[in-house]
C-alpha cells in the first residue's frame, strides 16, 4: 500500500446500461486478486459554498441509519512497466456482484479480460504507484464509452 501513497486514481461509474466487464489498463504479470466483501454505509449531506467566487461542495457524512447495503469489492494488482496498478471493481446494492477472471502469475496484454460484474450500476477505480509517469485527460461527469483514451502512461526505470 505504501507504493500507492501519493498516487494518481481513477474512478467510474458505471450505470445500468453501460458495459461492465472491466479490462487491464496495462501490460503486465497479475501479482494479487481477492474478492472483499463488506458493509457500507452512505448518507451524505452537500453544502455549496462559494471561495474564492467559485461554487465548491462540501460533503459530510451524518449520523444517522443512512442507506446501509452489502457491497462486493474485488482487488487486482498487476506489475507493468509504469510500475504497480491496483483495479478495484465494486459491485453496488443489491446488484453487487464482481467476478474476477484475471489469474494469479499470469501476464496480461493491455486491453485484456479482467473480469465482470454480473448487473447493475458498478464503480470501477484504478490506482497507480506514485512513482508512475500517468498522465489523465478524462473529465470529470464526461461518459466515455470502454476503449476510450482518457491518459498516457509512461515506462520509468526501476533502478534507484
Amino acid at each position: 500500500a505504501d507504493r500507492f501513497r501519493g498516487g494518481i486514481f481513477t474512478h467510474s461509474f458505471l450505470n445500468s446500461i453501460d458495459y461492465h466487464r472491466w479490462h487491464s489498463p496495462v501490460q503486465g504479470q497479475v501479482l494479487e486478486t481477492r474478492i472483499i466483501q463488506g458493509q457500507t454505509y452512505l448518507d451524505i449531506a452537500v453544502d455549496q459554498v462559494l471561495e474564492d467566487g467559485k461554487p465548491v461542495n462540501h460533503l459530510s457524512a451524518l449520523d444517522g441509519t443512512g442507506y446501509q447495503f452489502v457491497q462486493t469489492r474485488g482487488l487486482i494488482v498487476i506489475d507493468s512497466p509504469i510500475g504497480l496498478v491496483a483495479c478495484l471493481p465494486m459491485g453496488m446494492a443489491q446488484v453487487s456482484s464482481v467476478v474476477i477472471t484475471a489469474e494469479v502469475g499470469k501476464t496480461l496484454h493491455k486491453g485484456e479480460e479482467l473480469g465482470y460484474f454480473q448487473f447493475g450500476g458498478s464503480d470501477f477505480v484504478m490506482v497507480f504507484e506514485r512513482a508512475s509517469n500517468v498522465q489523465l485527460i478524462g473529465q470529470a461527469g464526461v461518459h466515455v464509452q470502454q476503449g476510450s483514451w482518457i491518459g498516457n502512461a509512461f515506462p520509468y526505470s526501476r533502478q534507484v
